[in-house]
């Protein structure tokens, strides 16, 4: 049964760290050729040739993020030390730590050890779950798997790591609502989880990894809710699975959502864009592609509440995208100057904002090299300093932690679940 409800995935952007969040995360992208994020590279820690290579836990001096990933409501880090570290909502096990207690600060996910590439997260509201991209080129998975989402051959919620089976030599991983999908170093796509409207094409979902058949080579995937797109290596967009808002970038028959429109959705690849892109992204119900000229999105847009397909609105800013990411209900975009824009509900303007326009920080420390956004106008930052800084704003459904604190920006202060944005940003601490 189609969930209506609405659900949103938190992803990231980034240009300096290789396979940063964008490929790592919910409703996640790559940058090809334009700032040199790779299928063998993760976060600047090239993949290693061969079989494993288990990095030893070392004291790193001064610890500090590199890359970024969240869901809904939590959010996971991997350190310069090759740690994963995770924050906030915990109802699925979903920060690895092996119980259900909620975190208002980072926590190590001590099972990884220090041998983790990449993190990853996804999932709707508080049933999420987690992955990490291993050193090795494997991947393990934690939290909620109620569609097999873990990938671990069973439908068992874990509260620590386990294995996703048959799948090695990984480049990146993007994780939806209940399905996954992962990119290799060779450009072979696989996807499991769920696949009630086609999101896995021609894998069969369930609790196993399985080949996706695509015309190329993969470069990047971005799972979103109930539908992913890929960016081929020749720079070409496609995508499959629900379709009820436009988000597969296809005619859906209405201007309207329509829910329980199950004979729109696609469960075969269909080609959105020519290109050449440079990234991807997909969310709740929006997608959206970088391109030489600016940004392209489809599905149910942000802020405009219509729905948008074939892809046809062009968001042009002052400086050229590079990374895109769309929330719930706003979008960012990283420009190849390392400034941010926003577009949608951004707490910088108080409302609504139809155009990208940029985020002023008072005092940045550094330029931005990453950002990531999610529920409730969540929104993350890595800045690039002497230690790069993580920094959060944005708030918690009143409705989701009803009478309850929002644990979702990571500086340890529980804050009432108002639906209120906390601006300016806080600093997360390692």
């Amino acid at each position: 049964m189609r969930r209506i409800l609405r659900r949103c995935l938190f992803a990231a952007v980034g240009i300096t760290f290789a396979c940063g969040c964008e490929l790592f995360l919910t409703g996640s992208f790559t940058v090809a050729d334009d700032g040199g994020l790779d299928a063998g590279q993760t976060d600047g820690m090239p993949m290693p040739d061969g079989a494993s290579e288990a990095a030893s836990c070392v004291d790193a001096g001064v610890r500090y993020a590199v890359q970024l990933a969240g869901a809904s409501y939590h959010t996971c880090a991997t350190l310069n030390d090759h740690t994963a570290w995770c924050w906030g909502s915990n109802a699925s096990g979903q920060l690895g730590g092996g119980d259900t207690s909620i975190q208002l600060s980072p926590v190590a996910v001590t099972a990884l050890g220090c041998n983790v590439a990449s993190v990853a997260a996804g999932g709707p509201n508080q049933d999420s779950y987690s992955c990490a991209v291993l050193l090795d080129g494997t991947v393990q998975c934690w939290g909620d798997n109620s569609h097999g989402q873990l990938g671990s051959g069973d439908m068992t919620n874990r509260l620590t790591p386990v294995a996703v089976k048959n799948l090695s030599s990984v480049a990146s991983v993007s994780l939806g609502q209940d399905h996954a999908c992962a990119v290799t170093t060779g450009g072979q796509l696989y996807c499991w989880g769920s696949n009630a409207e086609g999101q896995c094409a021609d894998a069969p979902g369930g609790p196993n990894a399985a080949p996706v058949t695509l015309q190329h080579g993969a470069r990047a995937v971005a799972a979103g809710n109930e539908f992913t797109c890929a960016l081929l290596v020749d720079g070409s967009v496609w995508c499959w699975g629900a379709n009820y808002c436009g988000q597969v970038g296809i005619t859906a028959g209405t201007t309207v959502c329509n829910p329980v429109d199950a004979a729109s959705n696609v469960t075969s690849p269909v080609q959105i864009l020519f290109g050449p892109a440079t990234s991807v992204t997909a969310s709740y119900l929006t997608a959206c592609a970088t391109l030489n000229q600016g940004v392209e999105c489809w599905g149910l847009l942000v802020p405009f509440g219509t729905v948008n397909n074939p892809p046809s609105t062009m968001l042009s800013m002052n400086a050229k995208a590079v990374s895109v990411i769309a929330g719930a209900e706003h979008t960012v975009a990283l420009s190849n100057g390392k400034g941010l824009y926003c577009w949608g509900g951004c707490p910088t303007d108080g409302g609504i904002i139809s155009n990208p326009e940029t985020v002023a920080f008072s005092s940045p420390p550094g330029p931005v090299t990453q950002a990531a956004a999610g529920e409730d106008d969540r929104t993350c930052v890595l800045f690039d300093a002497s230690a790069p800084l993580v920094q959060c704003w944005g708030g918690c459904n009143a409705q989701v932690f009803a009478g309850g604190n929002c644990p979702a920006l990571g500086d340890g202060i529980a804050r009432p679940a108002d639906g209120l944005t906390v601006w300016p940003p806080v600093t997360v601490p390692f």
